[in-house]
């Protein structure tokens, strides 16, 4: 999540891709493929937002033999006119790709591949949120997909029929896969909600046909090796690595001002900046969501991301008292593994040892401890002695 010169290098060599059919004429499906010649493929990314969809990590979508995709929209509790405009939204999915997604609608949840909820419980997401998706995975597969809808505004009011379609319309293109959001106000994946009309650019469908084109990361069924052959690879479509980190760090910083309030944008801005070791950044965008967040579980994985990038910048006296500070401040599995792990990284490695075995010896369900000290084991082969302590530290617990 491999480079573009392995395209530019090719000769009368033709790779099966799908092309977005201009002005009024919706596509029969994305998987149908013409062959086209490979230099074509960058003026296609480039008149697209996949570059952003990517940047969110691995590529997720359905296999396309899983469609129609069964879909529940819970009624219960909820005005009817809520129901019908998702159920519109998911409609107009399947009217402007021509059926190349399409939907069935099923009464029970139960088995169901999508499902839509209404409720007032959206956890540390902003007031100005409407709706939010995620996908469930089994067995490194999709499982399923859930779109929640907020059941009443800030005000204890509910929302106008077209403001909810709008949220359900692009909510819905997060459950087939296009993950992140454009920059563009003009594209239905822009991240803001608003109340007037608006529909499909062909942006969003060349987006939705590049990822379709792809071979996924995760899906929901194994795609047969015939498949795989005939589908792009993200080193095809967006170049290698270190381009993938850069467009992440671009996306979520376009993400974040637009929405400045969102938690998860800045989240997301912090990690690239740390993928990019731009530790100084991430560390001041991981305080930012802190400032957030109510969780006091997410506020030690924050902080635990602090003190990591302070371990990178080898400020060792600053990722000390940053582990003590969210130890006396948060005390828990996770955080009391943090001074022996700035120990460890500043080459004090028997007292980390020496602190961690205490923290098994006295909690031997503290999996952070116990998975710290097994890695320590395979990465000290020369160190006897600390490897005897660790060993004897583990069995007297049960736990090798």
């Amino acid at each position: 999540m491999k480079n573009f010169d392995n395209i530019h290098c090719m000769k009368k060599f033709f790779i099966t891709i799908l092309l977005m059919f201009m002005g009024t004429i919706s596509y029969s499906s994305p998987y149908d493929s013409i062959y086209i010649n490979p230099y074509n493929l960058q003026e296609i990314v480039a008149n697209s937002y996949i570059r952003g969809v990517i940047a969110q990590g691995d590529v997720t979508r359905w296999n396309k033999n899983s469609f129609p995709l069964s879909v529940y929209v819970q009624t219960n509790g909820v005005p009817d006119y809520y129901v019908s405009a998702v159920k519109k939204a998911y409609m107009r999915w399947q009217s402007v790709t021509g059926g190349a997604v399409s939907f069935k609608f099923v009464s029970s949840p139960q088995n169901a591949d999508m499902k839509c909820y209404f409720t007032s419980d959206f956890g540390n997401l902003s007031e100005d949120t409407v709706g939010y998706h995620q996908f469930k995975y089994m067995d490194d597969k999709i499982a399923d997909s859930t779109i929640k809808f907020r059941l009443v505004d800030q005000n204890g009011k509910q929302f106008q029929n077209q403001v909810l379609y709008n949220v359900a319309l692009h909510e819905i293109g997060h459950s087939l896969g296009l993950a992140g959001h454009s920059s563009k106000s003009g594209d239905l994946m822009y991240p803001v909600s608003k109340s007037r009309n608006y529909d499909f650019s062909k942006r969003d469908l060349t987006t939705l046909k590049l990822l379709y084109s792809m071979v996924p990361d995760n899906t929901d069924k194994p795609i047969s090796a015939s498949e795989k052959s005939k589908l792009l690879t993200k080193a095809q479509v967006v170049g290698g690595e270190e381009r993938l980190k850069q467009d992440a760090q671009t996306a979520a910083r376009i993400n974040t001002n637009i929405t400045p309030q969102d938690p998860s944008s800045r989240y997301r801005l912090a990690k690239a900046y740390q993928e990019n070791k731009n530790y100084s950044q991430a560390i001041k965008e991981y305080k930012n969501v802190i400032s957030m967040v109510d969780s006091t579980d997410l506020k030690v994985k924050l902080y635990a991301e602090i003190t990591s990038c302070y371990i990178s910048l080898k400020n060792y006296t600053a990722a000390q008292n940053c582990a003590n500070y969210t130890y006396k401040k948060y005390p828990s599995r996770l955080s009391i593994v943090l001074l022996p792990t700035v120990q460890y990284a500043k080459g004090a490695k028997t007292d980390a040892v020496v602190r961690l075995c205490q923290i098994v010896a006295k909690d031997r369900d503290n999996e952070y401890a116990v998975t710290f000290l097994k890695q320590i084991y395979n990465q000290e082969k020369n160190n006897t002695k600390l490897k005897l302590s660790i060993i004897k530290a583990l069995k007297e617990q049960n736990l090798i």
